[in-house]
């Protein structure tokens, strides 16, 4: 059998963390997602926040990398 070459195929991995008033761990948690042993390219971190009112949304948007992103859900919807 042949086989194949280290990273010919690694398909993009989007992690998905909720959070709700998470702001004591929340920014160790993003960046330890994002020094995995994989491509920087293909692996996307999404944090949905659930009305944080601890700072929660703001220490995820301040981390500043374009691959995470912040989905702020509002009660009722």
């Amino acid at each position: 059998m042949w086989a194949a070459e280290k990273g010919a195929h690694e398909p993009t991995v989007t992690v998905i963390i909720p959070a709700y008033n998470e702001a004591g761990s929340i920014e160790a948690t993003v960046r330890n997602k994002l020094t995995q042993n994989y491509p920087p390219d293909k692996l996307d971190v999404i944090v949905v926040s659930d009305e944080s009112e601890d700072g929660t949304d703001e220490i995820v948007t301040g981390i500043g990398d374009p691959r995470v992103r912040l989905i702020r859900r509002r009660w009722g919807t």
